[in-house]
């Protein structure tokens, strides 16, 4: 047998490495938006933390406050901290939100329609009383690289693309 390489390698080899650059963070925007009044304002509360009936608390803090409220849920992931989530059209709305929670970050996405979504991340504290209606507010909104997660209806079948049958 002969060694056709060209150089004999003393030592492990060293594959060659690439570092990949992390994901561009999403873009974010200085603006100043005046808050509306909360009872013209939707807002769902979801806990993306460990720490149960935290979610349910701030909920009833809001509507205390004179927000609208739907049912408080559980987040289906983690976040870093806690994010006000709303559609394009619904500044005003996020930035009364945002006022009720010290340091929350703000992300426009689609697909929320005129609901404001709270995420509670493990820096909440507690509720605060929204800033008055017509306070001019600066926010930083990021714009979210993620659409609101799809709630699909419980009664759906499953059709695999291999089924011919008619019903």
């Amino acid at each position: 047998a002969q060694n056709l390489s060209a150089s004999p390698t003393t030592g492990p080899s060293r594959a060659s490495t690439t570092k990949k650059s992390p994901a561009p963070a999403p873009e974010a925007q200085h603006e100043q938006i005046n808050t509306t009044s909360p009872s013209g304002v939707t807002v769902r509360v979801s806990n993306a933390t460990t720490q149960s009936g935290l979610a349910a608390t701030a909920t009833t803090q809001l509507k205390h406050d004179g927000f609208n409220v739907m049912s408080p849920d559980d987040y289906p992931s983690s976040v870093n901290a806690t994010t006000v989530l709303f559609s394009p059209g619904n500044e005003e709305a996020a930035a009364t939100v945002a006022s009720s929670f010290a340091n929350a970050k703000v992300e426009r996405v689609s697909g929320y329609g005129q609901i404001v979504q709270v995420v509670l991340g493990p820096d909440f504290k507690s509720v605060a009383t929204p800033s008055p209606s017509g306070s001019s507010m600066s926010l930083q909104i990021e714009r979210g690289s993620s659409n609101a997660p799809a709630q699909l209806p419980e009664d759906l079948t499953v059709t695999n693309a291999a089924d011919t049958t008619c019903e």
